[in-house]
């Protein structure tokens, strides 16, 4: 058989050309992925005017993350990276003696730590390949001056982190390293200009470098992601995206009690995780969830809420104050009664994201709220209700700028409806709040509704998804070594074991793996790898028939 290797790339993205096809997908990419980065702080310093010479610094100036490990990784035929994106939009780079020197030190930094791994897994008696499955090579620590010229320094700090291990509370993963934090604000003095770019797949703890007034979360975008970043820092593109997770400091977390139990884990945190928690508890963030600046400023008016067929209809006009065009997203949060059961703070339950709008516009936006997903269940999960009590309803840009929206009132419990269930009440103590926010009351001219049992008659109990008797009839058949077959799914044996993720199916060269094969009724399924998509092999077999 003759094997056919994909030609590899070098830094500056030349020997080997996309095709028409991949050429229009990067072009799409490249301008939507701008809505999901994020300004955390800004100061009007951004965007430029245009191109200039820029001092570029961190991990993930050539070494950029442009997706997760594991499953939240796919092989592309060029990821651009940041300093690769920047040359290409006009800037100049000054510190390619930082950046060559950075490479030297990395280069070592990663052997030592595959062969720890290595050396891990032999005293473990595993493959080295799990052992190393989302494993974070911590940053490493080196003195190398920042003699980058001209008046705008980048910093960009890269983690990589995803399938296979969670995420550790040290230096040069959730936490910065010593080096970082003293290159960072050695960088945001020396630069008139400066930003810090975050090239992150998992927040980090920036309480070291808060003082840095230009913050930009530009996440793991993919393949463009170097061209994304030269589109924002020169205005060609703004970002719109909002958190979809609190950035807080690790202190104002709380302990998981019973995380990685070896036996059971008991999650005493209950629903009170995210934003449910620092809010529930009243705990100090960075950055809340549903936050999210762009280039310009927005300002929310004229509210108006109707009930109507089980749903709170609510508008509101969205202005854009600011000197540049722009999107804002407007969020509905929900406050319910913590009387019987505990129920969070706020919990979101509707948002909108705008058009774009001119500066000195307006847009009206409108959300639908349904009742019934206000409704909670019994510590048994045997009742779905909503609680007898007051329900409040906030509107706003993120869950910690809001405002008094509506609120509404049931005069007794209103049941959706009743289920049964075979699993054991774990018993579990969670935390709860003192829910000393239930005594806030809205101001009079805040609109008041009551909540009926008509209210959420629209919604259905949810039928149960039995297996068809064809079905029950072929698992009857089955033997026992079958069952676990399918549950297990397709599994290579010997040499090929390695190929656990992304290319290991047997009936498709670029699957990322399929069901069980040999049980009789029953084909296999070929699967994608969902979360990045398609994982393309890098090499394929041909044979004398031509096929691969």
């Amino acid at each position: 058989m003759e094997v056919y290797r994909e030609k590899p790339q070098n830094r500056k993205g030349h020997g080997m050309t996309n095709t028409k096809l991949e050429l229009l997908h990067g072009q799409t990419v490249r301008a939507l992925a701008p809505e999901c980065a994020v300004w955390l702080k800004k100061d009007g310093t951004f965007p430029l005017d245009a191109p200039e010479k820029l001092a570029l610094y961190g991990s993930g100036a050539r070494h950029t993350q442009k997706g997760g490990t594991g499953s939240g990784d796919v092989n592309a035929r060029h990821t651009v990276s940041i300093e690769e994106g920047l040359l290409a939009g006009g800037f100049t780079v000054t510190t390619q003696n930082w950046l060559d020197s950075y490479d030297n030190i990395l280069a070592k930094s990663k052997a030592d730590f595959i062969k720890s791994i290595k050396e891990e897994a032999r005293r473990q008696r595993v493959l080295a390949v799990m052992l190393g499955m989302g494993a974070v090579m911590g940053e490493p620590d080196y003195d190398l001056p920042l003699l980058g010229e001209g008046d705008l320094g980048v910093y960009v700090l890269g983690r990589v982190s995803g399938e296979g291990n969670d995420r550790k509370v040290t230096p040069g993963d959730f936490c910065l390293t010593e080096t970082e934090i003293r290159d960072i604000l050695q960088a945001n003095r020396q630069y008139r200009r400066f930003c810090l770019v975050l090239n992150v797949g998992g927040q980090v703890d920036l309480t070291p470098v808060m003082e840095v007034k230009n913050i930009l979360l530009l996440s793991q975008l993919g393949a463009e992601t170097g061209h994304v970043l030269s589109d924002l820092l020169l205005g060609k593109a703004y970002p719109s995206g909002k958190l979809s997770q609190t950035w807080a400091p690790y202190s104002a977390y709380p302990e998981a009690l019973h995380f990685g139990h070896k036996d059971n884990t008991y999650y005493g945190e209950g629903m009170f995780v995210g934003y449910r928690y620092f809010s529930s508890f009243d705990k100090p963030v960075l950055f809340p969830f549903g936050y999210g600046l762009g280039y310009t400023d927005f300002a929310l008016s004229e509210k108006t809420v109707k009930k109507e067929q089980g749903y709170l209809a609510v508008s509101a006009k969205v202005a854009n104050v600011g000197a540049f065009p722009g999107k804002e997203t407007v969020q509905i949060y929900a406050s319910a009664p913590c009387t019987s059961q505990p129920y969070p703070k706020l919990a979101l339950c509707a948002f909108q994201k705008t058009y774009e709008i001119a500066a000195g516009e307006t847009e009206t936006v409108t959300l639908r709220v349904d009742l019934a997903d206000l409704a909670g269940h019994d510590k048994e999960g045997k009742k779905y209700f909503l609680e007898k009590g007051v329900y409040r309803l906030y509107i706003g840009f993120d869950s910690r700028a809001l405002l008094p929206l509506a609120s509404l009132e049931a005069k007794e419990e209103i049941l959706l409806w009743e289920t049964s269930t075979k699993l054991k009440n774990p018993d579990v103590e969670t935390i709860r709040p003192d829910a000393k926010w239930q005594s806030e009351a809205f101001s009079s001219d805040i609109p008041v509704f009551s909540l009926l049992a008509e209210d959420v008659a629209h919604r259905q109990k949810p039928t149960s998804h039995l297996p068809d008797e064809e079905a029950l009839q072929l698992a009857k058949k089955l033997s026992v070594k079958e069952l676990i077959t399918l549950c297990v799914g397709y599994h290579k044996k010997g040499p090929d074991i390695l190929s656990v993720i992304g290319n290991a199916s047997k009936s498709v060269a670029e699957a990322a793996g399929e069901t069980a094969d040999g049980v009789a009724g029953l084909p296999a399924l070929v699967m994608a790898d969902g979360p990045a998509g398609l994982r393309l092999s890098k090499e394929f077999w041909k044979d004398k028939k031509g096929g691969v």
